[in-house]
């Protein structure tokens, strides 16, 4: 029933022991160790172990055999989701979330405007993980107080900032700030955060002149930076990166993680001193 849908969310399933954490703008998930990091390529399901997909991602035109495995898509919601109509409000780790009536693993968050759907073993564990990314919330080591977990995310951390992640990754960001994804425009603020692939959005939307932007997408290829655009590699914090000659560094930066498989760039110096901010998330588990 509603009701006990309802009791459920607001009662989550404990996160095993050993979990890792994911994040996708301003929200934080637990996955199981096994699963990969995916960003806007595969069918959920795909990979033999499972996998979590920052999307979008064409479930509907997914072979039906690649949903044997657990998997999690987490992509910005259309303005407003058909299914909202046969949907319950509820809350989940404090954050407010219409669950779908017809597909209890089909999820809208209030106030990120993100969609979560999952299928196969561990999605419903991984929805019921999903908390606010905050200083406070980024999880402990494994191996305790005083690591270098602790101590990066502390270096990381800065006055009036808040903690914005794709992936694996974590930037501190200015407060003020908005989070910004594709589709959605940009409603002319001073500096932005873009996470995803804004390819096909940017085009058609007003240009207000941002004077600082930070992108993280995925790159159109996984490999590197392509031969032609020189670059060196360099460890910023404990994150290797391929960091194009290009550009004046103090007001223009391109880099690419490859490990991760995330493209960065920034443009102004508040931008760039965001993309020197560059760590990877804690290893540990939920705190």
């Amino acid at each position: 029933s509603r009701a006990t849908a309802s009791a459920r969310s607001r009662h989550p399933t404990a996160v095993p022991p050993g979990w890792e954490v994911v994040a996708d703008g301003q929200v934080l998930l637990s996955v199981p160790p096994a699963w990969e990091v995916e960003e806007q390529r595969a069918c959920p399901g795909a990979s033999p172990s499972g996998a979590i997909d920052l999307g979008p991602v064409p479930v509907a035109f997914c072979p039906a055999g690649t949903h044997m495995v657990g998997w999690v898509v987490v992509q910005p919601a259309p303005r407003t989701p058909s299914y909202l109509r046969t949907a319950h409000r509820t809350t989940v780790n404090g954050l407010v979330v219409y669950v779908d009536d017809h597909n209890p693993l089909e999820w809208y968050l209030l106030p990120s405007g993100l969609e979560l759907r999952g299928g196969g073993p561990d999605a419903s564990v991984v929805l019921h993980s999903v908390r606010a990314l905050t200083w406070a919330s980024l999880p402990r080591s494994r191996t305790g107080p005083g690591t270098s977990s602790h101590r990066g995310a502390a270096r990381t951390r800065r006055p009036s900032s808040k903690p914005v992640g794709y992936g694996r990754l974590l930037l501190a960001v200015p407060g003020g700030w908005p989070v910004r994804y594709a589709p959605l425009c940009p409603e002319g603020p001073k500096g932005v955060i873009d996470l995803g692939d804004q390819e096909g959005a940017v085009a058609s939307c007003p240009v207000f002149g941002e004077s600082e932007v930070v992108s993280v997408a995925p790159p159109p290829t996984r490999v590197s930076i392509p031969a032609h655009v020189a670059s060196h590699r360099v460890v910023v914090n404990d994150v290797v990166v391929d960091a194009s000659d290009s550009g004046s560094g103090r007001t223009s930066l391109s880099w690419l993680a490859p490990s991760q498989g995330v493209e960065l760039s920034a443009t102004g110096s508040r931008a760039t001193a965001v993309l020197h901010s560059i760590r990877m998330l804690p290893t540990g588990g939920s705190r």
